[in-house]
């Protein structure tokens, strides 16, 4: 038997491979202004959220210092409310020692009342009472005293004050108060406080500068410093 030769199968070729060539790319005007566009107004936005955050936090520390203007404020009207009660308290505990007899009692009793009811018991009395001429002149006294007594409390409630405020850093009314002390000063305290500085506090307050007013202030009532 002859020998049949054996042929070999043919390989197939392999597929082809597809080659993406990129195109070239054409960008017109309207691209390119549109990309533009779109930068600036990204740009603008940025700069829009930076301002509208930088204005938020400045509205809230704007708020917590009104805020803390507002509590000092509110905390030094209770403690002047609170005077005032204790004042009328007291006025109504000095009553039945306040008769015409003239008396060791009555005399206390009119020194102890603050200033308001000094005013108003002394008026009282003299109106009401055959009074002896040592008598009235003592009343007289009295009432003179209770009304400088008052006077030199409110000079220093208002240095408490304005102190309170500048330490928190609120020289706008620590500068006010400050100004309203002065004038509340009694003469006999005037040996005390420094003039110079007195001046130019009252100088700066009256052209605006809170901070040098507050600061002068506080340097023309040093000597009183712990005295509230």
């Amino acid at each position: 038997m002859p020998n049949e030769q054996k042929t070999e199968p043919v390989p197939e070729p392999p597929p082809p491979t597809l080659t993406t060539v990129a195109g070239p790319s054409f960008e017109t005007p309207i691209t390119i202004w549109a990309k533009s566009v779109g930068m600036f107004l990204l740009g603008v936005a940025s700069v829009t959220i930076s301002m509208v955050a930088l204005t938020f936090q400045h509205s809230i520390a704007k708020f917590q210092r009104e805020n803390g203007q507002q509590d000092i404020a509110l905390k030094q009207k209770n403690g002047e409310f609170q005077k005032e009660v204790e004042g009328d308290r007291l006025a109504a505990m000095m009553v039945p020692f306040l008769n015409c007899r003239d008396s060791l009692q009555r005399a206390v009793a009119l020194q102890l009342v603050s200033g308001q009811h000094s005013k108003l018991f002394t008026d009282a009395i003299s109106q009401k009472c055959t009074l002896t001429p040592q008598a009235r002149s003592e009343i007289t006294q009295i009432r003179a005293q209770s009304v400088l007594r008052q006077r030199t409390d409110a000079f220093f409630t208002k240095l408490a004050n304005a102190r309170e405020y500048k330490n928190q850093g609120f020289d706008g009314p620590a500068a006010r108060l400050f100004d309203e002390a002065s004038r509340l000063m009694p003469k006999s305290f005037t040996d005390k406080v420094n003039t110079d500085e007195l001046n130019r506090a009252s100088k700066a307050l009256s052209q605006g500068d809170f901070k040098e007013a507050a600061d002068r202030f506080t340097i023309a009532f040093a000597a009183f410093q712990g005295a509230e």
